[in-house]
């Protein structure tokens, strides 16, 4: 679970092919929601970072938030 986080649940900057696979990202197994207080998944300055599986809660700014990137694809 990643969850409740005072920034972005998740971070990567600079970074290429990483993988964010089935978490659970602003919310727990319960399905109650614990919204990390920006994005889910935040990136900068990255490439190509894919994911599946994931279960989404409603984080404040949403999903996943990209600066400088190009063909990258969470989900």
């Amino acid at each position: 679970m990643i969850c409740n986080q005072s920034l972005n649940g998740i971070e990567i900057y600079s970074g290429v092919g990483n993988g964010v696979y089935n978490n659970w990202i602003g919310r727990n197994s319960a399905g109650v929601a614990f919204p990390n207080t920006y994005w889910g998944v935040y990136l900068q300055n990255s490439n190509y970072n894919s994911g599946s599986g994931n279960a989404w809660g409603t984080n404040g700014y949403g999903k996943v938030g990209k600066v400088n990137c190009v063909g990258n694809n969470i989900n």
